[in-house]
């Protein structure tokens, strides 16, 4: 499942974030998040805002879910402040979110790990994306 974020349903909402999703950045950053899905190790990418809402996911269906009440569930409890959460399914799938800034703005990164990767490849795995996502910015 692949889900953009539809620019009508963002003006809506009080953060607006037209400004950074029609950046030619934008584009590169979701071609890096596509090209980083494997069978093996990462199952899915996504972005949120730092309030849990979808801007991009390309992540299972059965899991997407899940990701979506974890960020209802920190919103409720008011855990803003929180920069990283490993979590893992009942399936032994992982899921690694990091809070980090692109383009002046604040998202949530998320990678959806397979069972077999453990959560210190998991980290590597995603200072890997998030080093090549600094590279792609830097040329913006």
């Amino acid at each position: 499942m692949e889900y953009y974020k539809n620019i009508e349903e963002k003006q809506k909402k009080k953060e607006d974030l037209t400004h950074f999703t029609s950046l030619p950045f934008f584009q590169d950053l979701i071609n890096l998040l596509k090209s980083s899905i494997d069978d093996r190790d990462v199952l899915g990418t996504a972005i949120f805002t730092n309030r849990g809402e979808v801007i991009y996911a390309s992540v299972p269906s059965n899991i997407s879910f899940n990701i979506i009440e974890e960020f209802e569930v920190r919103k409720e409890k008011k855990k803003q402040n929180m920069i990283k959460m490993f979590i893992e399914l009942e399936n032994h799938q992982k899921f690694y979110s990091e809070n980090i800034e692109v383009q002046n703005t604040e998202f949530i990164l998320v990678l959806i790990l397979s069972r077999k990767v453990n959560f210190g490849m998991g980290s590597m795995l995603f200072r890997n994306i998030k080093k090549k996502i600094k590279t792609i910015n830097s040329k913006s």
